[in-house]
C-alpha cells in the first residue's frame, strides 16, 4: 500500500523518526543554534572543496547565515564584485547572535526598514530577502516579500556572481514552497537547474514538491541522486584523509534532512529499502579490522611511508569511533574504506618489492657502471670516428684541389701556347713564303743583271751600236740566268715552306699531345689520390668497427652476467620476500 500525505498517521511519523535516529544521526529535539550553524559554514568554506561537491544543505533557517559566511569567504579569496553595506550585515548578525530581546527588536526594526528601501546592492537585497522569508510570524506585510523578490529579479541581469543568482532562485523556491505556490516554486528550481547544472539543494526541494504533489516515483529518483551526491562527497573525504569533512557529512547529509519534513514519512519505504541494502556492507568492518591488525605487525613498519601512516590513522580513527554505529552513511563508506585498505596493502607490497629491488640493484650496480663506461667509450669512439672521417675528407679535398690547381695551371700554359701557336702559324707561313719569294725575286734580279752584264762584256762592239742594243743584250743575256735562278729559288722556297710547315705541325702535335697527356695525368692523379683516400678511410672504418664490436660484446657479456647474478640474488631473497608478501596477499584475498 502506497502511503499518501493525507494517510500519514502519528505512528508513521514515529516510525520514520526512529529510522532517522537509528541510521542517520537524526535528533528531533535539536534546536536551531545560529552559532553552531555559522561555525559549521565556516568549517565548510575552509575545506576548499571541488566545485562539484561544494554545496551544503540550505534551508529558510540557515540560508542567511550561509550568505553572511559566503561574503567573508569571498573576501578571503579576494573575489571582486560583491558590494555590501556594513549596516545590513551588522543588523542581521546582531539579530541572530544577541541575547537581549530589546536589542533583537531594535535590529529587526532596522532590518525591515532597510528591506523597504529597495536601493541596496544585489547581495544586500539577497540577504534581506533571505531573512524576511524565514519566519512568517516576524512579518506582517507579506507584500514586502513579493516586492523584494520582484526587485531582485529586476536586478538579476546586472549581477555577475552566478552563485548569488542561484541563491536568489533558491530563496524564491523556499518562500513559494512555504506558501504553497508550487508551480512558482518549481519554476524557480528549474531556473537553478538550467543555469547551474545539478544542485543538491534544488534536487532536495524539488523532491519536496514531488512529495507534496504525490509524484512519488519522481521524488524517489531525486532521492537516489541526493544519495549519490552524498556518497561522492564521502568518497572525496575518504580519498583525501579529510576526517573533519567525513564526520560533517555522515552527520549532516542531504538524505538526513528528509526527517525534518512533514512529508518525510512518505519516503519510509524508499529509505528503508536503501538502508537494508547498505547494512549488508557491515561485514566489511571485519575485513578492515583484519587489515589494520595485520598492518600493525612490526615487520611492516619500515615499509610505511608518512602518507601510508596517515591513511592508516584515518581508517583506525573512523572504525574506532563509528565501528559499532548503524549509520547509513558510515556503513556505505565501508566500501570506500575497504578500497583504501586494499590500496594501502598494495602500496606496502610495492614498497617491499622496491626495497628488495633496490638491494639487488645495489649489488649489481658494478655491472651497470661497467656497461655505462663502455657506452661512454662507444659514444667517444663514434665521435672520434666522425671527427677523423671529417678531417680525412677535408684533407682529401684539399690535396685533390691543390693537385687539380697544379695540373690546371700547366694545362692553361700549354693551351695558351697552342692558341698563340695557331695564330702565329698562319702569319709565319705567309711571311715565310712572302719573304722567300721576295729574296728569290731580288736574287733572280741580281742574277739577271749579273748574267746580262756578263753577256754584254762578251759581245762584239759591232753588236752594241746603240743604247737599245746594250739594254737588249743585258736583258736577254741575264733573263736566261735570272729565270733559271728564279725557278730554282721557287723550288727552294717551296721546300723551305714545306719544311717549316712540317716543323710547325710537329710542334703543334707535340703541344696537343702534351695537353692530352696532362689531362690523362690529371684524371689518373685524381683517381690515385681518391683511391689512396678511400683505402685509408676503409682501413680506419675497419679499425672502428672492430673496436665497436669489441665494446658491444663486452656490454652484452656484462648484461648476461648481471642477469645471471640477478637470478641468484632473487633466489637468495625469495624466502624473506615471501614471508612479507604472504600475509598481505591473504588480507587482499579476504
Amino acid at each position: 500500500m502506497i502511503l499518501t500525505l493525507d494517510d500519514i498517521q502519528l505512528e508513521d511519523r514515529r516510525k520514520f523518526s526512529r529510522l532517522g535516529k537509528e541510521f542517520f544521526f537524526f535528533d528531533d529535539k535539536e534546536e536551531f543554534d545560529p552559532l553552531k550553524e555559522s561555525q559549521k559554514f565556516h568549517k565548510f568554506f575552509s575545506l576548499n572543496l571541488p566545485e562539484n561537491i561544494s554545496e551544503n544543505f540550505l534551508s529558510k533557517e540557515n540560508i542567511t547565515l550561509y550568505l553572511l559566511d559566503y561574503y567573508k569567504f569571498a573576501l578571503t579569496k579576494k573575489t571582486n564584485g560583491i558590494l555590501s553595506k556594513d549596516t545590513v550585515r551588522d543588523s542581521l548578525l546582531k539579530w541572530f547572535f544577541t541575547k537581549s530581546t530589546l536589542e533583537k527588536e531594535s535590529n529587526l526594526h532596522t532590518i525591515f526598514k532597510l528591506s523597504k528601501a529597495n536601493n541596496l546592492p544585489f547581495y544586500d537585497e539577497l540577504l534581506l530577502s533571505s531573512f524576511i522569508i524565514r519566519d512568517k510570524n516576524l512579518i506582517k506585510d507579506f507584500s514586502l516579500i513579493d516586492r523584494k523578490l520582484e526587485y531582485l529579479t529586476a536586478m538579476e541581469a546586472t549581477e555577475n556572481d552566478v552563485h548569488l543568482k542561484l541563491m536568489m532562485n533558491l530563496i524564491k523556491s523556499l518562500y513559494y514552497i512555504d506558501i504553497e505556490e508550487i508551480e512558482t516554486a518549481l519554476y524557480a528550481i528549474n531556473e537553478i537547474e538550467t543555469s547551474g547544472g545539478f544542485s543538491p539543494n534544488a534536487a532536495f526541494y524539488k523532491s519536496v514538491i514531488m512529495l507534496k504533489t504525490e509524484q512519488f516515483e519522481q521524488a524517489e529518483i531525486l532521492v537516489d541522486k541526493l544519495v549519490e551526491y552524498d556518497l561522492s562527497r564521502i568518497s572525496y573525504a575518504v580519498e583525501n584523509n579529510n576526517l573533519k569533512f567525513f564526520e560533517m557529512l555522515i552527520r549532516n547529509s542531504f538524505l538526513q534532512k528528509f526527517f525534518l519534513l512533514n512529508e518525510g514519512p512518505l519516503l519510509t519505504e524508499k529509505i528503508t529499502t536503501l538502508n537494508l541494502i547498505v547494512q549488508k556492507k557491515s561485514e566489511l568492518i571485519a575485513k578492515i579490522n583484519a587489515a589494520m591488525k595485520g598492518l600493525s605487525q612490526e615487520m611492516f613498519s619500515e615499509y610505511k611511508s608518512d602518507e601510508i601512516k596517515s591513511k592508516i590513522s584515518f581508517i583506525e580513527f573512523i572504525i574506532a569511533k563509528y565501528g559499532n554505529s548503524k549509520s547509513f552513511y558510515f556503513t556505505t563508506s565501508l566500501d570506500f574504506l575497504n578500497t583504501k585498505c586494499r590500496s594501502i596493502l598494495n602500496e606496502i607490497s610495492s614498497n617491499i618489492d622496491q626495497k628488495f629491488e633496490k638491494m639487488i640493484n645495489d649489488l649489481l650496480v658494478r655491472y651497470d657502471e661497467k656497461i655505462n663506461t663502455n657506452r661512454d667509450l662507444l659514444r667517444t669512439l663514434e665521435e672520434n670516428n666522425r671527427d677523423i672521417i671529417q678531417k680525412e675528407d677535408a684533407k682529401f679535398q684539399k690535396v685533390l684541389t691543390e693537385y687539380e690547381n697544379k695540373i690546371n695551371h700547366e694545362l692553361k700554359y700549354f693551351e695558351d701556347l697552342l692558341s698563340r701557336f695557331d695564330n702565329d702559324s698562319n702569319n709565319s707561313s705567309f711571311s715565310s713564303i712572302k719573304n722567300s719569294m721576295l729574296y728569290n725575286g731580288l736574287f733572280s734580279l741580281f742574277v739577271l743583271l749579273s748574267g746580262g752584264f756578263a753577256e754584254y762584256s762578251n759581245s762584239y762592239v759591232a753588236d752594241i751600236a746603240n743604247i737599245g742594243s746594250v739594254i737588249s743584250i743585258v736583258i736577254m743575256g741575264g733573263l736566261k740566268w735570272g729565270t733559271i735562278s728564279f725557278i730554282i729559288g721557287i723550288f727552294i722556297s717551296i721546300f723551305m715552306l714545306l719544311s717549316t710547315l712540317h716543323q710547325r705541325y710537329s710542334a703543334k702535335n707535340n703541344l696537343v699531345q702534351r695537353i692530352s697527356n696532362l689531362n690523362t695525368e690529371k684524371e689518373q692523379g685524381k683517381n690515385a689520390i681518391r683511391s689512396k683516400h678511400e683505402q685509408k678511410k676503409k682501413h680506419h672504418e675497419e679499425k672502428y668497427e672492430k673496436s665497436k664490436i669489441r665494446l658491444n660484446e663486452e656490454i652484452e657479456n656484462y648484461k648476461n652476467n648481471k642477469l645471471e647474478e640477478r637470478k641468484l640474488l632473487e633466489e637468495k631473497f625469495r624466502e624473506e620476500r615471501t614471508t612479507l608478501h604472504q600475509p598481505l596477499e591473504q588480507l587482499l584475498q579476504m
